[in-house]
């Protein structure tokens, strides 16, 4: 299993828990951007292409914030048939008062429905998505809600480390997957 790593805006610094994932779980692919600052939907998603032609195998994405909605873009539009699963950390609320001004493009994504299992991670105090989105969110994806309390953005802020509870999360999907059998298999 490959997984692949998908950062929000500004990417993911050494104190956020996908950094130390990336840094400990084998056969991790970290998607880079151009531009971690003006984030155009677009260009991220040829970026996104553009990484994803090397794997070969059957893969789980692993994103947070604006991460997860440029999986929703590409899921909506591409998708991938070694596409394994997805676990979505604190997506946040497009529409919302805190969501980027400079983020563009990310106005207008369908969130399809994923065969794949799933699984979304909220925070109950997240200041860029409020409960009701997140529900919504997940109830169009079709993907399973843990919700993990209070602790923000579920970033580098958060004081997680190397996030033991998200890698009984992530372990929990990758079960998940197994009883359902890779894709491309």
């Amino acid at each position: 299993m490959q997984y692949v790593y998908l950062a929000g805006i500004g990417n993911s610094a050494d104190d956020h828990w996908q950094r130390s994932w990336f840094g400990s779980l084998a056969n991790s692919l970290w998607v880079e951007h151009s531009d971690w600052h003006q984030p155009d939907c677009q260009l991220w998603s040829t970026e996104l292409e553009q990484a994803l032609r090397g794997v070969s195998e059957p893969f789980v994405i692993i994103a947070h914030s604006l991460g997860c909605w440029l999986f929703t873009h590409w899921l909506s539009t591409t998708g991938h048939k070694l596409l394994a699963g997805a676990f979505l950390v604190a997506v946040p609320d497009r529409n919302g008062a805190n969501f980027p001004p400079q983020a563009v493009g990310w106005d207008a994504i369908t969130v399809p429905s994923l065969s794949a299992p799933s699984v979304v991670i909220s925070s109950s105090n997240d200041p860029y998505a409020a409960p009701q989105h997140v529900l919504n969110y997940v109830q169009r994806l079709g993907a399973n809600l843990v919700e993990i309390g209070a602790y923000g953005h579920i970033n580098g802020q958060s004081n997680l480390g190397a996030w033991p509870l998200g890698k009984e999360i992530l372990q929990q999907l990758l079960s998940d997957i197994e009883r359902c059998g890779s894709p491309g298999a």
